[in-house]
């Protein structure tokens, strides 16, 4: 478990308001948010500043869920932590909007 206050969380979603929403209530528990709307700028910001977590939607605009998650894996875009914290953790969201 990562602790609040002291890791960078990769929000990637394109909807604003979901995104907006999501990123309150990490934000509320301590957490600092980068935030993305697609995949593109989800693999520019986590080479600028590897995030110790990625959240990332499904269904983007411009790549898939699926394959920003091998992306970003293959680039080591959570390598900041050590492999017995949260070394390449990427977790998919997805709901029904």
């Amino acid at each position: 478990m990562i602790e609040s206050g002291t890791q960078t969380i990769l929000l990637v979603e394109d909807y604003k308001d979901s995104r907006e929403m999501i990123r309150l209530l990490l934000e509320e528990q301590g957490y600092w948010i980068l935030e993305a709307q697609n995949g593109k700028e989800a693999i520019e910001l986590a080479a600028r500043q590897t995030p110790d977590l990625v959240l990332t939607d499904f269904n983007l605009p411009d790549i898939d869920g699926t394959t920003l998650t091998k992306r970003l894996r293959k680039q080591n875009a959570c390598s900041k932590t050590t492999p017995h914290q949260l070394r390449k953790l990427i977790l998919p969201i997805s709901y029904d909007n």
